[in-house]
């Protein structure tokens, strides 16, 4: 596609956004990589993302990565508890579901 049909793309997305599995709205983090990106696609562009990173204090940095971690640790454990809990499910689960159900 073109430049111009990558960013109509990109900005649709970044308007409306997606809907998940369970029905509720989210934005994904978008980087748009690649020359000549239009001025509303700026903020997601590669050069522009990567400039606020470089300008992020280091130690702010470190903080953020902390954070990051904890949370990944938090999703990791409720991950496995739901992965506990479904195995419960198929394992109490009659071979054939009723009819219509």
């Amino acid at each position: 596609p073109s430049n111009v049909a990558v960013d109509n793309i990109i900005s649709k997305i970044i308007e409306e956004g997606f809907k998940g599995g369970d029905g509720n709205k989210y934005n994904p983090r978008i980087v748009r990589v690649g020359s000549r990106q239009g001025r509303h696609v700026e903020a997601v562009a590669m050069e522009t993302q990567m400039q606020g990173i470089l300008d992020v204090d280091p130690n702010q940095l470190q903080v953020e990565v902390q954070q990051k971690k904890q949370e990944r640790a938090i999703l990791k454990r409720d991950m496995l508890a739901w992965r506990r809990h479904l195995t419960v499910l198929v394992q109490n689960t009659p071979c054939c579901l009723p009819e219509k159900w």
